[in-house]
């Protein structure tokens, strides 16, 4: 569902399918933990997304919120 690629010093995650509910959590969990590894500039590629539920809206915005953290 998602494969990452650095591109310089940005992490690019390519997301497939759905970001709802289903994998909301599993979507989050997996960017958190490649923050925690020290990415602090990550751009999602969503052009394989076919429906973004609220709950993966939700992802976004925390992962988003974490970064401007950093």
């Amino acid at each position: 569902m998602i494969e990452s690629d650095w591109i310089e010093d940005m992490l690019v995650l390519a997301l497939q399918g759905r970001l709802d509910s289903v994998n909301a959590a599993e979507v989050e969990a997996s960017i958190k933990e490649q923050i925690k590894e020290g990415a602090s500039r990550i751009a999602l590629d969503v052009a394989e997304i076919v429906y973004v539920s609220s709950a993966g809206l939700r992802v976004v915005l925390v992962v988003a919120k974490r970064l401007k953290e950093i």
